[in-house]
C-alpha cells in the first residue's frame, strides 16, 4: 500500500482523494511549500474514515451516530403539464422522511415508525465462518476471522458486525428497523445535485433537476414522488452515479465520505425498476434445491485385456445456491472425467452413481432447461460483436418483448465489465478480437442471459495469465453469491488469490476423492491427519503435491486417500434427510421460443454471418470469380467457334465446374468451427438442432445461385462468350452440381472433431470425383469396384447437361475447310452443335447429343439429397448426445 508523506501537494491530494478533491479548500489550507498535511488531508480533502487506496473501508458502527443523508433546495426544470399529483398514504407505523417533490417545491408529509417484527434475518449469537461469508460477500475476510474465532470455530455477533461486516452487513431487509435493532446509526446525504444536459437545437443548457437536497439516517425511508417529468428518476441516477448523458453538480456522502464508484459497491445497492430474477423459481424454493452427485463412477473397457478400468470412483459432493465447487486434482486425477459425467457427456465408458438438481434426477432435457456448461475452449461466432453475441442469445432465450430483452442485455454487459469490448467482434485464430478473458466473461454472460441454476465451468483459467485468472474466480464467486447460483468448475494449480475465492473445495487424486468440503476446512482438516501446511505457503499447491503420485510415494498418497475414506464414513449421517427436503425444478410451463421464431432469428444471424464472415461465402465466390478468369483467359480463343476450340471449349467446361467444386474444401473447415457454436448452442438449450438445419437449408439455396452468378458471369458469358440464351438452364446445373459438393464438406465437416480430417477426406473425395467423371479413363475401362465412382459421383451428370446446353444450338465454323485436302491430320467435328457433340463423344464418353437435362438434374438433386440426410443425421445425433448416469 503506497504510504501518504507528512506534506502533500495538490497533485498528489487530487490522485488519492478523486472527485471528492475541492481546489478552493486546498488552496486554503496550504501552507507557504504550496502543500497541506496529511491529517488536513485525511479529514478535509478525502474524510477520516477513507483509505489512501481510494477505497472506503467499512464503517464501523460507534461512528453511524454521526452519519445522515442530507439534501437541500431540490429544484427541477419540466415542461409545465396540468396534472394531478396523488399523494402517497404509507403504513401506519412506518418511519421515514417523505419528500412530495411537485414543480419545484418540497413537503414534509410525516414520520412513522416501521414495526420492530419486520421479517429480516436475526444474526445468531455465535457466528461461523460460512454463515458469515454468506451475510457479508466479498467484505468477508479469512484471515481476519481466523484471528477473531474461538474455540468453537465461531465469533460473536458484535465481532461479525463490528469486525467482518462493517456498514455492509446492513442488508436489505435491515432498511425499516429501529436503532434499537441494529444497535447503530448511518446516514447518508446529498447536496444541491443538479443535473443539465445540452438542448441539441439550440446548443444551451436545459436543466432536468436543481438544487436537490436531503439528509436521511438509519432507520428511515426517503420516498421521492411526483408526476411526469418531475425528475424522480433522474435524481435517483444522480445518486446512484448512473445519469448519463449530460453533467451531475452537487455533493453525496455517506457519513463523510463523498460518493464514490467502489464506495457505492461496497455500502450500497440498487433494486431497478425491473426485476431480474430466475424466472421458474420461487426465492423461498432456492434453499431447497442443491446439486447433489453421490458415489459417481466412470469406467471403460481396457481394449487389451477386456477388463473393466476404473477411472473415478466413489465421489460424492452436494453444492448450493450461491456456491462455487472447485474441483482440484493433479494430471490425471479425474477432473474433466467428473465434469463429463456431471454434464452428461462422458462418453467411450459407463458412468454410475446418482446426479441430481433439487429432487429431480438430471437428465439431458433437464440438463438444456436449468443448466450452462462453459467449456474449456470457448466457441463463439467470430464475427458477431460481443454485443451482438448477447441479444441473438436474448432472443433465443427470452419470451420477452425488445426492450426487455436489450435492458437485459446491457444489465449482463456491466455486470460482466464488457462494456469497453461490447462492440469488438469476439474473433478467432486469423482475425483479433476479444481477450482470452473476455472471451471467458461473454461465455458466462450467455449463461447470465439464460438465467441457469447450475454452471459448469471446465478449467476457467485456462490460459489466462495469473492476475486475469483471480479477477476471473473471484468474479465467479462474487456472482454466484450475487445470483445465488450454483458453479461447479474445475481448477488446475490455481493461485493463493483465487483459492481463498473458492466456498467449496474437492480434491482429486488417481480418481478418488482426498478432500471435500468448505475451503476453509481443508488447511486444518490436513494438519488433523499429519499433513500441517507451512506458513507462508499457496494452500492449493500443497495439497495437489500431497496427493500427487507422480511426485509423492504412492504409500502416501494411499494413506491420504484413506484417511478421507474413513472421515466420510463418519460424516454420512443426516445426507438421506437433506436429499428428502429437496424441491423439484420442473416448472408447469417450460416452453421456450417458438419453433417458427427460433427460425427466423436463424435465419435472421446467419444471413448476417454471411455478410460478414469472409470464408465461407464472400470469400469463395470472389476465388470462383478470380480461378475461373484465369481459365477463361488461358482458353480465350476457345470464345471462336471453330473446329480447333471445340476440345478446348469442352475443357474450359471441366475447370468452371472442376475446380470451383474443389473450393468446397474451405467450407469443411468453416462448417466444422460453425458446428462446435452450433453444438454448444443447443447443448445449452438455446436452439433446437432442427431449427438451425431449417434455417441453414433455406439460406444455402440462394447462396448457391449467386455462387454461379460469381463463377460465370464474367468468365464463361462475358470472356468466353457461351451461349446466352441457355444462360438460367446453365446456372442451375452448376449451381445444383456445387450444391451436391456443399453437401459433401458439410458430411465430413462434422463427421469429423478435426477439421483437417474432415478436409482430407474431402480432397479425397473430389479427387476420386474427377478421375472417374469419364473424362479422364472410359467408362468401359473402369473395373469394379471402383467403377461405382461414375455412377454415384455428380461431375459426370453436371459435365453432361453443361456441355449440352453449350453445344446444341451453336454453329462452328471451319468444317467444310477441314474436311478439304491437306487437312487429313485435323478433327473435324461437326457443323452444327449436335454433329458436334456426336464428335466430342467419340473423345470423351461422357458427352453425347441426347438431351438428359432432366434426368441428370434429377440425378444431381438425389445425390445432394443422400448426403444431405447423412449430414443432418449426424448434426441431429452428435448434437444430441447425451450420456446417463446408471444407478448403482
Amino acid at each position: 500500500m503506497e504510504q501518504l508523506p507528512e506534506r502533500i501537494d495538490a497533485e498528489s491530494s487530487r490522485r488519492w482523494a478523486g472527485h471528492s478533491f475541492d481546489q478552493s479548500k486546498f488552496d486554503a489550507l496550504k501552507g507557504e511549500d504550496g502543500c497541506i498535511s496529511r491529517e488536513q488531508h485525511l479529514v478535509e480533502m478525502v474524510g477520516e474514515s477513507q483509505a489512501t487506496t481510494g477505497k472506503a473501508p467499512r464503517i464501523a458502527h460507534t461512528d453511524r451516530q454521526n452519519i445522515a443523508l442530507r439534501f437541500q433546495d431540490i429544484s427541477f426544470t419540466v415542461q409545465d403539464k396540468k396534472t394531478k399529483t396523488s399523494f402517497w398514504a404509507p403504513p401506519a407505523e412506518a418511519s421515514f422522511y417523505l419528500w412530495f417533490v411537485s414543480h419545484g417545491v418540497g413537503f414534509s408529509l410525516g414520520d412513522f415508525r416501521y414495526p420492530s417484527t419486520m421479517g429480516t434475518e436475526v444474526v445468531p449469537e455465535r457466528v461461523d465462518a460460512g454463515t458469515s461469508r454468506r451475510l457479508v460477500g466479498h467484505t468477508f475476510s479469512q484471515g481476519k476471522f481466523d484471528k477473531l474465532k474461538g474455540e468453537d470455530g465461531c465469533i460473536s455477533r458484535e465481532q461479525h458486525l463490528n469486525e467482518m461486516a462493517g456498514a455492509s452487513a446492513l442488508e436489505m431487509g435491515d432498511l425499516g428497523k429501529s436503532k434499537s435493532t441494529t444497535g447503530s446509526e448511518i446516514a447518508f446525504s446529498f447536496q444541491d445535485i443538479s443535473f443539465t444536459v445540452q438542448d441539441k437545437k439550440t446548443k444551451t443548457e436545459k436543466v432536468i433537476i436543481q438544487n436537490v437536497s436531503a439528509t436521511v439516517t438509519p432507520g428511515h425511508v426517503l420516498a421521492i414522488m411526483g408526476p411526469s417529468g418531475a425528475g424522480k428518476t433522474t435524481l435517483i441516477n444522480s445518486l446512484t452515479l448512473s445519469a448519463f448523458g449530460g453533467v451531475t453538480t452537487g455533493s453525496v456522502k455517506l457519513g463523510s465520505d463523498h460518493m464514490t464508484p467502489s464506495l457505492f459497491e461496497q455500502h450500497c445497492y440498487v433494486v431497478t425498476q425491473q426485476d431480474f430474477h430466475w424466472p421458474f423459481l420461487a426465492h423461498t424454493d432456492r434453499q431447497n434445491i442443491a446439486l447433489r452427485f453421490q458415489d459417481i463412477s466412470f469406467t471403460v473397457q481396457d481394449k487389451k485385456t477386456k477388463t473393466e478400468k476404473v477411472i473415478i470412483q466413489d465421489i460424492s459432493a452436494t453444492v448450493r445456491p450461491g456456491h462455487v465447487l472447485a474441483i482440484m486434482g493433479p494430471s490425471g486425477a479425474g477432473k474433466t472425467t467428473l465434469i463429463n459425467v456431471l454434464t452428461l457427456s462422458a462418453f467411450g465408458g459407463v458412468s454410475r452413481g446418482s446426479v441430481t438438481l433439487g429432487s429431480d434426477r438430471l437428465t439431458p432435457a433437464l440438463f438444456q432447461q436449468h443448466c450452462y456448461v462453459v467449456t474449456q475452449q470457448d466457441f463463439h461466432w467470430p464475427f458477431l460483436t460481443c454485443r451482438e453475441t448477447l441479444q441473438y442469445a436474448a432472443e433465443l432465450y427470452l419470451q420477452d418483448d425488445a426492450t426487455a430483452r436489450e435492458e437485459r442485455v446491457n444489465t449482463v454487459i456491466k455486470k460482466m465489465g464488457l462494456e469497453s469490448c461490447a462492440d469488438t467482434i469476439c474473433g478467432n485464430e486469423f482475425v483479433q478480437g476479444l481477450s482470452g478473458g473476455q472471451k471467458r466473461r461473454l461465455s458466462i454472460g450467455l449463461a447470465l442471459i439464460k438465467e441457469p441454476i447450475l454452471i459448469f465451468l471446465d478449467e476457467p483459467t485456462s490460459g489466462l495469465d495469473a492476475a486475469a485468472a483471480a479477477n476471473i474466480m473471484r468474479f465467479i464467486t462474487e456472482l454466484a453469491a450475487e445470483d445465488q447460483l450454483i458453479v461447479v468448475a474445475t481448477i488446475h494449480q490455481p493461485s493463493t488469490k483465487v483459492y481463498e475465492g473458492f466456498d467449496q473445495v474437492m480434491i482429486l487424486s488417481e480418481g478418488k476423492e482426498a478432500f471435500m468440503g468448505p475451503a476453509l476446512n481443508a488447511v486444518d482438516y490436513f494438519a488433523s491427519i499429519g499433513h500441517p501446511m507451512p506458513d507462508q505457503t499457496n494452500p492449493a499447491e500443497f495439497f495437489l503435491d500431497l496427493v500427487n503420485s507422480d511426485f509423492t510415494s504412492s504409500e502416501d498418497v494411499d494413506t491420504v486417500l484413506q484417511a478421507w475414506e474413513s472421515h466420510r464414513a463418519k460424516n454420512k449421517k443426516g445426507e438421506e434427510d437433506e436429499a428428502a427436503a429437496m424441491v423439484s425444478v420442473h416448472t408447469e410451463d417450460e416452453s421456450g421460443v417458438a419453433f417458427l421464431d427460433q427460425c427466423g432469428i436463424m435465419i435472421r444471424r446467419h444471413a448476417y454471418l454471411a455478410v460478414r464472415d469472409p470464408v465461407p461465402y464472400i470469400g469463395r465466390a470472389c476465388i470462383y470469380l478470380i480461378s475461373n478468369t484465369y481459365f477463361a483467359l488461358v482458353y480465350v480463343q476457345a470464345r471462336k467457334r471453330q473446329q480447333d476450340q471445340v476440345l478446348n471449349r469442352f475443357w474450359v467446361i471441366v475447370w468452371f465446374i472442376g475446380v470451383a467444386a474443389n473450393l468446397g474444401v474451405v467450407a469443411v473447415f468453416a462448417s466444422n468451427a460453425e458446428f462446435n457454436s452450433v453444438k454448444k448452442e443447443i447443448k445449452n438449450g438455446m436452439i433446437s438442432p432442427v431449427s438451425y438445419l431449417l434455417a441453414k437449408s433455406l439460406l444455402e439455396i440462394p447462396i448457391m445461385l449467386i455462387f454461379s452468378v460469381f463463377a460465370l458471369g464474367i468468365p464463361a458469358y462475358g470472356i468466353v462468350r457461351f451461349d446466352s440464351s441457355q444462360f438460367g438452364l446453365y446456372m442451375v446445373v452448376w449451381a445444383l452440381c456445387l450444391y451436391v459438393w456443399e453437401n459433401i464438406a458439410l458430411m465430413f465437416s462434422v463427421q469429423f472433431q478435426n477439421p483437417l480430417i474432415g478436409m482430407m477426406q474431402y480432397t479425397s473425395m473430389w479427387f476420386s470425383g474427377f478421375l472417374f467423371a469419364g473424362f479422364l479413363i472410359p467408362v468401359e475401362d473402369m473395373v469394379w469396384p471402383l467403377k461405382i465412382f461414375f455412377y454415384i459421383m455428380p461431375f459426370r451428370y453436371a459435365l453432361h447437361s453443361m456441355n449440352f446446353l453449350e453445344f446444341h444450338d451453336s454453329f462452328f465454323h471451319g468444317f467444310a475447310e477441314c474436311l478439304s485436302e491437306g487437312k487429313e491430320d485435323e478433327i473435324c467435328f461437326g457443323k452444327n452443335g449436335r454433329d458436334v457433340l456426336r464428335g466430342v463423344h467419340d473423345v470423351f464418353g461422357v458427352v453425347n447429343a441426347k438431351n438428359t437435362l432432366g434426368q441428370d438434374l434429377g440425378i444431381l438433386l438425389a445425390i445432394a439429397a443422400v448426403w444431405r440426410v447423412g449430414y443432418c443425421f449426424l448434426v441431429l445425433t452428435k448434437s444430441r448426445a447425451a450420456t446417463t448416469v446408471v444407478s448403482n
